[in-house]
């Protein structure tokens, strides 16, 4: 199986590689912050790049529900869930496309904040 995959990278490009990492990470993130939030509630910001992370972090952590915020989002919407996001104690999570809730926007509020995935800052090496 670790043959398999290792063929599976080699030939896959580095977004999609970045992607399926992404995924990857989904089910222990969202355990260890059920845990948390659960023990002593806080409010978190996530960032990833990709739109189907992003829609897997929301889904999963549904119990909690978050805010999204992607580049599909409208401007009226992205304010709006960011005013609910400061302004509403019982809205822990914010899950925002890095592009999209990277930058002008204050989440100071937030006690956490965890970069799931990254963008083109990551580096890739090559799998020989």
């Amino acid at each position: 199986q670790l043959l398999a995959l290792m063929e599976f990278l080699k030939n896959t490009q580095g977004p999609e590689i970045r992607r399926i990492i992404g995924l990857s990470k989904v089910p222990p993130l969202v355990r260890m912050l059920t845990d948390e939030l659960e023990n002593e509630p806080h409010k978190v910001v996530l960032f990833a790049y990709h739109r189907d992370v992003i829609s897997a972090l929301v889904t999963a952590l549904s119990i909690f529900n978050p805010l999204e915020i992607t580049g599909a989002t409208t401007l009226k919407k992205r304010d709006e869930r960011i005013r609910e996001f400061t302004q509403n104690p019982q809205r822990l999570i914010l899950v925002g496309q890095i592009k999209a809730a990277g930058e002008a926007i204050d989440l100071s509020i937030a006690d956490e904040s965890i970069i799931v995935e990254c963008s083109s800052c990551c580096t890739m090496y090559e799998l020989k």
